[in-house]
């Protein structure tokens, strides 16, 4: 019969017609296409049988845009929004990752959680690692770039958000509309940031004259100071504590150890273009005995005559030194100590040792320590110099008991509830039951009464009322993250081991 119909073919007008299900639109993965062929001859029509076709998945991928600079101080946090597109027929796992260089610049991605481009101070949320992206669907989020500490005037720093699709086939198509799609499996952006004013301020003790100083690159500033909390410096007159002064400069009207709390940032002079990081000195009340304790800045060095120094009672011998015990926690109820070398004589006297040898332990930010106060000795303050955390603090608690500080210098409530501004444990994944043999605990000393201790537990499996609390026996505790002391956050074994996410409270 074919043969006859190609004879009518080359004998006669051919109209030859095919259908397809779609044609103007782009076609998702996994759609089934019906086509046919019609054949018309010698006023005869044809019809094949129908052919069905599963449009494979095309992976594709835009980030935009894709460079851009900008200028900072020294030690600040910068926010470059960018949007992600799946420009592929299907839904795709997406995966996202942040690259910064050189040595010391650090570069992550926070979502952008109101999509409007603009980093707001509540946006805080880490982008995952990895996402799931319809097709057309885009994902805003900000690309940041950190500068160090260090950086000085004229450093560059470079960040990198690479994005991957789940396949790398490097496909493409046109789509019914004309339109190309897919090809980019793995595309990335790029952003340059240069330090333009000081760099970054830093502070110090000066123990031998009982003052602090601090000090910052490039010419002369004006120092500002508040003697309450704040992370927003305004400037003007009333905060003005020096102007037109050079590095390194010493806070000749702030003496260590005299109770009070300061907190300072350094300005061009003249200008509110103030160095990023805020500086603080926090005096710490210790008694005679034990006193459990944190740092509530973060030090810009951790060896034990940086963040302690001469500010306690040495000796020639470790039984009568005031001392540091470090808790070990692969060895629980373990210490590691260092004693404060004093009477000896130079280059000795103020040296911290371990044994008979200078001592390797440090003073980090988020754990705790004790300071021993030996009997005889004078009770007294002790002077934490160092830079205000501007960022959320993770800890990873352990089974068993974990010696946690708070890096934060304002008090914060254990556990209410809030949806800000407390101290996360349970969001984070502390355990609770309906009692308090049961639960994870807090365990805050008193040093008042020597060897004792005041304890939370967190309530779970009650009520909503009463979920997410943390009671000191059957009443709502009064225990509060202070900073300068330091907490033990004891797990159960027969619980699960977990990562503090501490959010900033201010």
């Amino acid at each position: 019969m074919w043969n006859e119909m190609l004879k009518n073919i080359l004998c006669s007008s051919v109209v030859l017609l095919i259908f397809t299900s779609s044609a103007f639109a782009v076609t998702r993965a996994g759609t089934s296409i019906e086509s046919s062929a019609t054949l018309s001859f010698g006023g005869h029509m044809v019809t094949s049988e129908a052919v069905y076709t599963t449009v494979s998945q095309v992976y594709g991928l835009t980030v935009s845009p894709t460079y851009e600079t900008a200028n900072i101080p020294g030690g600040e946090l910068f926010y470059f929004s960018r949007t992600l597109l799946n420009i592929g027929n299907g839904t795709t796992r997406i995966s996202l990752e942040a690259l910064a260089s050189p040595e010391g610049w650090t570069s992550y991605l926070i979502l952008d959680d109101n999509r409007d481009e603009v980093h707001q101070e509540s946006e805080r949320t880490v982008v995952p690692k990895s996402i799931l992206l319809a097709e057309d669907a885009d994902y805003k989020f900000f690309l940041t770039l950190d500068a160090p500490d260090s950086a000085v005037i004229g450093s560059l720093g470079y960040g990198t958000v690479i994005c991957s699709t789940e396949f790398f086939d490097g496909s493409e198509y046109v789509g019914g509309n004309g339109i190309l799609y897919g090809g980019d499996d793995r595309v990335s952006a790029s952003c340059c940031l240069s330090i333009e004013s000081l760099g970054s301020a830093r502070i110090w003790r000066n123990d031998s004259i009982g003052k602090a100083y601090i000090t910052w690159g490039g010419g002369p500033a004006d120092v500002y100071r508040r003697t309450t909390f704040g992370i927003t410096f305004e400037g003007g007159a009333a905060s003005l504590e020096a102007s037109y002064v050079t590095s390194p400069w010493t806070c000749e009207g702030i003496s260590t150890k005299d109770g009070n709390n300061r907190y300072y940032r350094v300005a061009l002079t003249g200008t509110t273009s103030f160095t990023a990081n805020i500086l603080g000195k926090f005096d710490i009340p210790v008694v005679v005995g034990l006193n459990e304790l944190s740092l509530p800045l973060i030090p810009f060095d951790a060896s034990m005559v940086s963040v302690i120094g001469g500010q306690v009672t040495g000796a020639n011998n470790s039984l009568s030194a005031d001392r540091i015990w470090k808790y070990n926690p692969l060895v629980q109820a373990n210490y590691d100590y260092a004693w404060l070398v004093g009477g000896v004589g130079p280059p000795y006297d103020g040296q911290w040792y371990t044994g008979n040898y200078p001592t390797t332990l440090s003073l980090e930010a988020d754990e705790g320590f004790i300071l021993q106060i030996r009997d005889g000795h004078p009770a007294t303050y002790v002077t934490i110099v160092g830079k205000v955390s501007e960022v959320d603090r993770y800890k990873y608690i352990g089974l068993g008991k974990t010696f946690v500080g708070t890096c934060f210098p304002v008090e914060v409530p254990l556990g209410d509830k809030a949806s800000f501004g407390d101290s996360n444990l349970w969001e984070s994944g502390a355990t609770g039951a309906t009692n308090s043999l049961s639960a994870d605990k807090v365990w805050s000393y008193n040093p008042a009464v020597q060897s004792k201790y005041d304890t939370a537990w967190l309530v779970n499996n009650v009520n909503p009322t009463y979920n997410g609390l943390w009671y000191t026996g059957n009443y709502p505790t009064t225990i509060k993250l202070k900073p300068g002391k330091a907490y033990w956050i004891q797990v159960l074994d027969t619980h699960s081991p977990f990562t503090w996410h501490y959010p900033r409270p201010y």
